[in-house]
C-alpha cells in the first residue's frame, strides 16, 4: 500500500471516523465546516472582484473607442473595439462595430482564446487523482477539461459524465452506480476526499476521510 509523510492537521483527519470518540468528531467536522466556508467566502471575492475589474476595463476601453471615433482615427477605435471583444465576446457593440465592417468572424478567430470564467472551478481538478483510505481501499477519479470523469472503484472501471455539485474549489461527485458519493476539496496540491455511503447520508453524516494525490 502507498504510503506518504503528511502534517500534523493532515494526519488527523486520515483516521477512520469510528476511531473517534463524538467530541472529536465534532472537532473534525467543525475544522472542515470552516475550511470551506473560507475556500467559499474567498472565491465569491475573488469572483466579485474579477468581475469588477472586467466591467471597469470594459467601459474604458469603449470611451477610448468612442474618442478614437470622434478623432476619426479609424485604426485606434478598431484596436479599442477588439480589446473590448478579448473581455467580452457578446458585447453588443463591439459586435455591431465588427459585423458592419464585415469582419467579425475573422476578428473573433484571431482572438486569444477566452480566460476561464471564475465561477468555472473544474479546471482546477482536471487529471488523475488517485485517493487513499486509512483502511487501504482505493479508488481513483480522473477529471477531464471537457467536464466529464473517469471514476474506478474497487473492481469496476466507468466512464461517465458526472453528478457534481460545486461548492468553492470543492466538487461533489456521485458515483456512476449511485451507490456512493464524494466530496473533493482542494488543498495545495492534494485534494481531501469525503465519502458518504449510501449517498442520502450526504452532507450531514459524518464521513469517511482520505487524500487524494495527483497520479504520476
Amino acid at each position: 500500500m502507498r504510503t506518504f509523510r503528511l502534517s500534523v492537521a493532515a494526519s488527523m483527519l486520515l483516521v477512520l471516523h469510528s476511531s473517534f470518540g463524538a467530541d472529536n468528531v465534532k472537532q473534525i467536522e467543525t475544522a472542515m465546516r470552516n475550511h470551506r466556508e473560507a475556500i467559499t467566502k474567498a472565491e465569491e471575492l475573488r469572483v466579485k472582484a474579477v468581475e469588477k475589474s472586467r466591467t471597469e476595463t470594459v467601459a474604458q476601453l469603449a470611451r477610448l473607442a468612442s474618442r478614437a471615433y470622434a478623432e476619426k482615427d479609424r485604426l485606434a477605435e478598431t484596436n479599442a473595439w477588439k480589446a473590448v471583444l478579448a473581455f467580452d465576446r457578446k458585447n453588443a457593440k463591439a459586435v455591431r462595430y465588427f459585423q458592419d465592417l464585415g469582419t467579425l468572424e475573422k476578428v473573433l478567430q484571431e482572438l486569444p482564446p477566452e480566460a476561464v470564467d471564475a465561477k468555472d472551478v473544474f479546471g482546477h481538478f482536471t487529471g488523475k487523482w488517485i485517493t487513499i483510505f486509512p483502511n487501504g481501499i482505493e479508488h481513483t477519479m480522473e477529471f477531464t477539461a471537457d467536464g466529464k470523469a473517469k471514476f474506478q472503484g474497487f473492481t469496476t472501471f466507468c466512464e461517465c459524465t458526472v453528478d457534481a455539485t460545486y461548492e468553492g474549489l470543492a466538487i461533489a461527485v456521485t458515483s456512476p452506480a449511485k451507490d456512493v458519493k464524494n466530496r473533493y476539496t482542494l488543498m495545495g496540491t492534494r485534494m481531501l476526499v469525503e465519502q458518504w455511503i449510501p449517498p442520502a447520508a450526504y452532507p450531514k453524516a459524518v464521513p469517511y476521510y482520505g487524500f487524494a494525490t495527483r497520479a504520476k
